[in-house]
């Protein structure tokens, strides 16, 4: 006599994955804005992605002493691996503004842009590049 074999097969709805957050860190480098008195700068740079967030910061310095003076930030969208983040950072006084393109992979961040300097000692624009790499969570 045969015993009878039942098989299920349950299926579950997709439970959605919570958004991987992955830090990318090095180094925005800059050329000199003369008409604002910018020198040419090397700054760290972070850029953040969770989900399709891109975040960017990087710390403002003053030319004489580099001690941390403000913060140039922004986000943006990411689509199809490429975003154009706008950001903004203010401090004593002065303000500057910067758009970046950018390609971001699971091994890299790649951006070039420019920023403008509004200063007492006048307005400058300066073009940026620079490489990110991911940081070990």
């Amino acid at each position: 006599m045969r015993t009878p074999f039942l098989c299920l097969v349950v299926t579950l709805p997709a439970m959605p994955v919570a958004a991987q957050t992955v830090v990318y860190q090095g180094a925005l480098n800059c050329e000199a804005a003369p008409s604002a008195n910018v020198q040419a700068s090397n700054a760290r740079a972070t850029v953040t992605r969770e989900g399709n967030q891109v975040t960017f910061e990087r710390p403002i310095y003053n030319q004489q002493t580099r001690t941390i003076i403000g913060r140039e930030a922004g986000s943006a969208q990411l689509t199809g691996g490429r975003f154009v983040i706008q950001t903004e950072g203010n401090f004593a006084g002065a303000s500057m503004r910067g758009r970046y393109e950018g390609t971001l992979t699971n091994t890299e961040v790649q951006l070039t842009g420019t920023r403008q300097w509004t200063l007492r000692s006048g307005i400058g624009n300066q073009t940026c590049s620079g490489r990110c790499r991911p940081q070990p969570g």
